[in-house]
């Protein structure tokens, strides 16, 4: 009948137990994301307008010590909101 849904059965992180680290480059070509703790389903939005903006991958998996680099076009400077599974802004 019914399947258990496995996620809704874990303990996620505090966001300090995460510390997710992202470095814009200082050309707003490449976002490097990294963490000490997996994380499941990374999205990158930009605060504010997103218009002018283009980004790369999405519902990025992070495993510490796997940097990843996301390409992105336009941030000009607009700052970057992250979410992801078990965030509180999920």
């Amino acid at each position: 009948c019914c399947r258990p849904e496995p996620f809704k059965y874990l303990r996620f992180p505090t966001p300090a137990e995460v510390n997710l680290v992202t470095k814009v480059s200082s050309d707003g070509t490449s976002v490097e994301l990294s963490s000490d703790r997996p994380i499941k389903g990374l999205v990158l939005d930009v605060e504010g307008s997103d218009e002018g903006v283009k980004g790369g991958d999405q519902a990025i998996d992070l495993v510490p010590g796997d940097k990843q680099v996301v390409k992105t076009e336009g941030l000009a400077g607009k700052k970057i909101v992250v979410r992801y599974l078990g965030s509180d802004s999920a």
